[in-house]
């Protein structure tokens, strides 16, 4: 019974998840592809609950076929972070070999599914793993206030990748030299685990795309100065867009006419920061500047200041300032209030 409730529990809240992400995504196109593996994970857990608690042998053949395009709806999902306007390219055929393969076992290779869904967890792992460890300059259609999570997020799909291939390596050794008598409680844990850990990477990375504008010309390369660089940048910061919803480093670097990698490197070689840290250092000045002189509430305060989330703004207000909004506004005491 409870492998029974957790599976259609699950199937019920990724189900739910991809209900709310499709209807986003009428104004945020790119959710679609999250919403699409949050709707594939849900039909994911449906078939464990078929195939495992009512013995329906039939679903095996589907649920091995969806375990093979999870892994590159995932990766399409979190790719749309990188570009305002994800297009699909050539080369991205080669994400449908996965399927091929375990079409071909499925059909006349039984024994080898095990193996091509190890190789492709694998796989995409490492593909994750490159990702999480390029750094904000390859989230720069996410919003800055969003990066936290997304990387969160992406970590998250790493250890759920290496994990998943992992355990099924650990059920493949168990028939190997063993009996196999913990294979199904293995590819239990494993098949729920796995859900569970890619429901939680669709939560967190959906809060970090934004609306995206209009593709505008591509900029010229700019072989400018770093401080030149960031005198266009700090004119734009400070001229307001700072403050503005959803930021992105691509947003920023299109309004200052430069390349995405320019703005990064000149803020991080200049300030020693990255993108969202230095304009959230930014916001919070701006969020000081409020609490010293004006009686505006901590919540007026983070909505003009810039941030979306109290979570986010006390979370940079104790980085940067080493202390919580509240206590560092009453140590100011009633006299440093209004400019006095």
């Amino acid at each position: 019974m409870l492998q029974i409730s957790v599976a259609l529990i699950l199937f019920g809240v990724l189900l739910l998840l991809a209900l709310h992400l499709f209807r986003a995504a009428q104004e945020l196109p790119a959710l679609r592809w999250l919403a699409a593996v949050a709707l594939a994970a849900a039909v994911q857990a449906l078939l464990l609950s078929l195939r495992w608690d009512y013995g329906f042998a039939a679903a095996r053949p589907v649920q091995v076929m969806l375990t093979s395009i999870l892994p590159a709806l995932a990766w399409f999902a979190f790719r749309a972070f990188s570009s305002p306007r994800l297009e699909l390219r050539l080369v991205d055929l080669l994400h449908a070999i996965p399927l091929a393969l375990c079409a071909v076992a499925v059909a006349v290779w039984p024994s080898g599914i095990d193996a091509v869904i190890i190789v492709t967890f694998i796989g995409y792992g490492f593909l994750f793993l490159r990702l999480a460890q390029a750094g904000e300059n390859s989230f720069d259609a996410a919003s800055l206030e969003g990066v936290f999570d997304l990387k969160r997020a992406v970590w998250l799909m790493v250890i759920t990748l290496f994990g998943s291939a992992l355990i099924d390596i650990a059920v493949f050794c168990s028939f190997m030299f063993g009996s196999g008598a913990h294979a199904p409680l293995l590819i239990g844990i494993g098949n729920i685990a796995w859900l569970v850990l890619l429901g939680f990477s669709i939560f967190f990375g959906r809060g970090a795309i934004v609306e995206t504008e209009e593709a505008e010309a591509a900029a010229v390369a700019d072989t400018a100065e770093d401080h030149v660089v960031m005198e266009k940048v700090n004119a734009l910061l400070s001229g307001g867009l700072a403050k503005e919803p959803g930021l992105t480093l691509s947003r920023l670097a299109r309004r200052a006419g430069l390349p995405a990698r320019s703005v990064s490197q000149a803020i991080n070689r200049v300030h020693g920061r990255n993108v969202s840290q230095y304009v959230n250092d930014m916001r919070i000045a701006e969020a000081c500047r409020l609490m010293r002189g004006t009686d505006a509430s901590i919540t007026q305060v983070i909505y003009e200041s810039g941030f979306q989330t109290k979570s986010n703004f006390n979370r940079e207000f104790l980085r940067v300032m080493g202390s919580t909004p509240r206590k560092w506004r009453s140590d100011l005491g009633p006299h440093n209030h209004h400019g006095l």
